[in-house]
């Protein structure tokens, strides 16, 4: 008997539709023995936790390249999708272990913002008129 999941965004099987939270990608489905690394909505959830470390990256590296108009964008995308990512730990769906580079993503996105835009502020403050 599978156990259907009531939620459509949980990972299942896409052979026998068994729920497939808590396991990780090198498992099988306990159901029908598939490899869960071939869920759907795996490889996009990685995907989505390495864009947003690279996104926090680009925030902070943005403004070293004279892309100054790129630096919020950059860091609220990075910040957004760290906590698309954390959702999907609250719901079972990843894991903390699969998390932490989304959430190094939004502190260097946090960082980006409030050390390149200090020094911004002070870089205008103490320009002569």
């Amino acid at each position: 008997m599978s156990s259907l999941s009531d939620n459509p965004e949980a990972p299942t099987c896409w052979k026998c539709g068994y729920d497939l939270r808590g396991l990780g990608p090198t498992d099988v489905c306990p159901e029908c023995g598939e490899p869960v690394s071939f869920v759907r909505g795996w490889d996009r959830d990685r995907r989505m936790i390495q864009w947003s470390t690279w996104l926090g990256v680009a925030a902070l590296v943005s403004p070293v390249f004279c892309l100054w108009p790129l630096m919020a964008p950059l860091s609220l995308a990075a910040i957004g999708t760290s906590v698309v990512a954390h959702r999907r730990v609250r719901r079972g769906q990843i894991s903390y272990a699969e998390f932490w580079p989304s959430l190094v993503g939004a502190f260097l996105g946090v960082g980006a913002l409030l050390g390149w835009g200090m020094l911004f502020v002070i870089s205008i403050w103490f320009t002569d008129p």
